[in-house]
């Protein structure tokens, strides 16, 4: 498996999104990744997507691979990462995405306007957060979580992005990503597309792809 992550600024000084992407400590075949998108015009949201990321990596890293695999727990998991920014005073998305390379199988949940995109190997290209609530946000204390499960093949491939990815790049140029024949090179190509529409970056710009040998 090889993983690119990319995060910029957009419209601001300051970057509000926050990317993590790890081996589990103690599970080989399992790999976490985690998106989020502090909320803009409001205090800390830097901090609360921060706060999102880390904290749902040390809880999820603790679990074993059966319950990862359990939406119960999944959510369960999140729904404590949500409280635990709930004390940051800031607002955000998350991404949450668990990559098992020995049972060719993804799970995760998310909450907000970020967006996972996956080729399951077949071809076509399946947005796994279409069922994701944009509110309440993570850092409300009382966000709900919509997960899904996938599985997928040799030469998948696989996009989290923000909205500052999608709402600018637009679905036929994230479509057109997936068919480029080196996937690390995806966030240039997205970038480029939103750059062509204006000077400079409209929002904070970030990106994690995943690309399945």
């Amino acid at each position: 498996m090889r993983f690119e992550t990319h995060t910029e600024p957009g419209g601001k000084p300051r970057n509000e999104d926050y990317l993590l992407a790890r081996a589990h400590p103690s599970i080989p075949a399992l790999s976490l990744f985690f998106l989020a998108d502090g909320q803009g015009g409001q205090s800390n949201g830097a901090l609360a997507a921060q706060t999102a990321c880390d904290t749902a990596y040390r809880l999820m890293a603790a679990e074993s691979r059966d319950r990862l695999f359990r939406a119960s727990t999944l959510t369960s998991l999140l729904e404590e990462t949500d409280r635990e920014v709930e004390q940051t005073g800031g607002f955000t998305t998350l991404l949450a995405l668990v990559l098992d390379l020995s049972a060719f199988q993804i799970t995760g949940a998310s909450v907000g306007d970020s967006r996972i995109y996956a080729n399951p190997g077949s071809g076509e290209i399946d947005e796994l957060t279409g069922n994701q609530r944009k509110n309440p946000p993570v850092g409300s204390g009382s966000a709900i979580f919509e997960s899904f499960e996938r599985c997928f093949s040799s030469g998948s491939r696989i996009l989290m992005v923000s909205d500052g990815v999608w709402k600018y790049a637009g679905l036929p140029v994230i479509q057109s990503g997936f068919a480029l024949p080196e996937f690390a090179s995806v966030s240039g190509h997205l970038k480029s597309a939103v750059l062509r529409g204006c000077s400079a970056l409209p929002d904070d710009f970030s990106i994690i792809s995943i690309s399945i040998p």
